[in-house]
């Protein structure tokens, strides 16, 4: 597909005849694409090849697998790989066939106003009230902090509108909110069903009671998850998770409409109170799992020992995708549309840590300064928590464990099923000019992975790149001699060698300000391997003292180092695409 804003612009003034002369038509330019989109929701991308016929052989090897595909009887059928992407080569040699695709068309029609959508709400929350007094004989209590309402609202569409509005409903009867963690709009595809599902924590702090409405607006009533013993409050808390016969009927008769999974995930989630952020990033990744639970903790190793200063952004290029990616992404602020998120996929020996026994290279977090055309690179390495899963019989029984018990390492609560907590890692740092940059973006180069590209740049200082005209470009006589923090990784701020208050312990973090030298020493991880095996430096003390330092410094001489840093580096074109 190609998306190209000046072929759009062209054809926004041939048909409204407005010019652009940078006042006000830009606002009239993304009205007139909303409109477009109403009605063809592939309005703004052309589809430059439709082909059909890929096999399953063709398929892995544009998207990369990261273990061995197999057999039943455990033959390997596709080889780990690495991700070729759109190597157009290979994908013209193939010869497919064209593909023949019917445009899908929105359907625009509804009438609806803001009352009736909002009615939608109230009615939903009514009927739920109904319900808990009729099987249980409790009454709702307004703004009632162990009721959570999850629903598609906000997400799906009523005939090509919106349903945020039933928010509002919801709100007017039982009071729950976003802001306090009581309403929790789960996203979902436009085209899926407007649901609702309220569940009440009860006093035992596990037993989770819940109502399951589906909207059906063809005659505005509700589908009434009922089980198969005419129950229509169901627990769906760690109790019925263990019990196989229980999920079976739950997932068939209350939850027909293949969100079981998603809903009840969340609302296990919820009921551990994780923190507003992990809680978020539940429902942007649509569910709560394990897999998503490592951008937790390596985001805040990230913000906490590599800071941003003036002028820099994060950039992220990942060596093993799994959930993770999305917390990383919705964490981190970084993005694919906006090219400051990446992704290489390489297979599982590639990304086998040597610094950390089981611990995985998760990917390569980068601080580029835009300013000055320099940045700092770094490999973050993360190691799961080993977790007690005895007496657990279901996988969702499992998954719900592991859940609690990745929000109470974040939370710095106990968890007796811990055995051994989650590690994060950042190790190889390197000073890279903007040629390197760009290489690392690109994935590497015709003959190395990222990874390996990064550890072939050499170790050097932010000196070796840019010279302060007439004096040293350090403050102090100290910046140059190599320091190591061996501390733990927490979610606050990190203490030279101090105590953990996150659950994962920190090698080797690393958050050097651009001013202060980047010579290195050598420190072994903590895995009773004595042998040194990282490259590691101190982070800086006071993250704001070190940008009044310096950072101003290279603010006047900003223009002479993009001068002489020409010759390093080179745009690569396409990284954001044509806009």
């Amino acid at each position: 597909m190609r998306y190209n804003t000046d072929d759009l612009k062209k054809q926004f003034t041939q048909e409204t005849g407005i010019k652009f002369t940078g006042t006000l038509e830009g606002l009239k330019f993304n009205s007139w694409i909303i409109k477009k989109l109403n009605t063809d929701p592939t309005f703004l991308v052309n589809f430059i090849k439709e082909l059909k016929g890929l096999n399953e052989s063709q398929y892995y090897y544009i998207v990369g697998t990261a273990s061995n595909i197999t057999n039943a009887d455990g033959s390997v059928r596709i080889p780990a790989q690495e991700a070729h992407g759109l190597d157009m080569n290979y994908i013209n040699s193939l010869n497919l066939e064209n593909a023949d695709r019917t445009p899908t068309v929105a359907n625009g029609n509804g009438q609806l106003t803001y009352e009736q959508i909002k009615q939608i709400g109230i009615d939903a929350a009514n009927l739920a009230k109904q319900i808990f007094k009729n099987e249980l004989g409790i009454d709702l209590e307004k703004d009632d902090r162990d009721l959570a309402v999850l629903t598609s609202a906000g997400y799906v569409y009523l005939n090509g509108q919106t349903t945020e509005a039933t928010w509002d409903g919801i709100f007017s009867v039982i009071g729950s909110r976003l802001s306090r963690s009581t309403l929790l709009p789960v996203h979902m595809g436009i085209w899926k069903p407007l649901w609702f599902n309220f569940v009440l924590r009860d006093f035992d702090g596990t037993t989770m009671n819940s109502i399951y409405l589906r909207y059906n607006p063809e005659n505005k009533t509700f589908f009434i998850g009922t089980n198969i013993d005419g129950s229509q409050v169901n627990d769906i808390g760690p109790a019925a998770l263990n019990n196989a016969s229980k999920v079976n009927d739950l997932s068939k008769f209350v939850f027909p409409d293949k969100n079981w999974s998603n809903i009840q995930s969340i609302a296990n989630a919820w009921r551990n109170n994780p923190q507003f952020d992990q809680l978020i990033t539940f429902l942007f990744h649509n569910h709560a799992c394990p897999g998503v639970q490592p951008g937790f903790f390596m985001t805040d190793h990230i913000t906490q020992n590599i800071p941003l200063g003036p002028n820099e952004a994060y950039y992220y290029m990942a060596s093993s995708i799994y959930c993770k990616d999305d917390s990383l992404i919705y964490l981190l602020g970084v993005s694919p549309g906006m090219g400051t998120y990446l992704n290489q996929r390489l297979i599982n020996e590639d990304v086998e840590s040597e610094l950390i026994q089981g611990g995985k290279e998760e990917g390569i977090i980068i601080v580029w300064d835009n300013k000055l055309n320099v940045g700092r690179a770094y490999v973050i390495t993360f190691k799961w928590a080993t977790i007690d899963l005895s007496g657990l019989t279901t996988s969702e029984a499992r998954r719900e464990a592991q859940i609690a018990a990745y929000i109470s390492m974040y939370n710095n609560e106990p968890n007796d099923r811990v055995i051994d907590k989650s590690t994060t890692v950042t190790s190889d740092e390197r000073i890279i000019t903007r040629a390197e940059f760009d290489a690392i973006l690109q994935g590497g180069t015709s003959s190395t992975n990222a990874l390996d590209f990064l550890r072939s740049i050499p170790i050097r200082k932010l000196s070796d790149l840019i010279k302060v005209p007439g004096g040293s470009e350090n403050n102090n006589n100290n910046n140059d001699k190599p320091s190591v923090v061996d501390g733990s990784n927490t979610n606050g701020a990190n203490n030279n060698g101090g105590s953990n208050t996150n659950g994962g312990s920190s090698v080797g973090t690393s958050s050097l300000p651009i001013s202060a030298a980047t010579q290195i020493a050598v420190q072994a991880a903590d895995t009773g391997d004595s042998s040194p095996k990282s490259y590691e430096v101190s982070k800086a003390t006071n993250a704001k003292e070190s940008n009044d330092s310096n950072w101003y410094i290279y603010g006047l001489v900003g223009v002479l180092a993009l001068g002489g840093l020409v010759g390093f580096g080179f745009m690569r074109g396409g990284i954001g695409g044509k806009i």
